[in-house]
């Protein structure tokens, strides 16, 4: 079997292509994943019991402690019904792991005060 020039540069010039294809194909993949991520998190998010509130701004921070709740604690693990708990044993977990989840100071007093007021007595 013999290759002439041309073969040689045919083949060459195609493998840009699918360099380019594959690169697509990856891209598209995860791109995909992600969305199936948000998906998920949207998902676990409205699993998530909303505590009453008294006023329209403490329902607001308690769902902004419901949203990063959800976001960064769910990120290392499944999300624990806040009422598996007392009220009194969410500050320690929130003091010891938010740093840890990436929760900023504001953000671990919004998820304390969500888990508090739907935790257990």
């Amino acid at each position: 079997m013999t290759h002439t020039r041309s073969s040689k540069m045919n083949a060459r010039r195609t493998t840009p292509v699918h360099k380019r294809f594959l690169w697509s194909i990856i891209a598209l993949l995860l791109m995909l994943g992600s969305l199936a991520g948000c998906a998920s998190l949207a998902s676990r998010e409205s699993s998530l019991p909303t505590p009453p509130a008294p006023d329209a701004a403490t329902a607001a921070r308690y769902q902004h402690g419901r949203t990063m709740y959800a976001r960064k604690c769910g990120r290392c693990h499944e999300l624990f019904d806040p009422a598996e708990y007392a009220a009194r044993e969410w500050p320690g977990y929130v003091k010891r792991y938010g740093p840890r989840a990436g929760l900023k100071i504001e953000d671990r007093g919004a998820v304390t005060e969500y888990l508090q007021a739907c935790a257990a007595p």
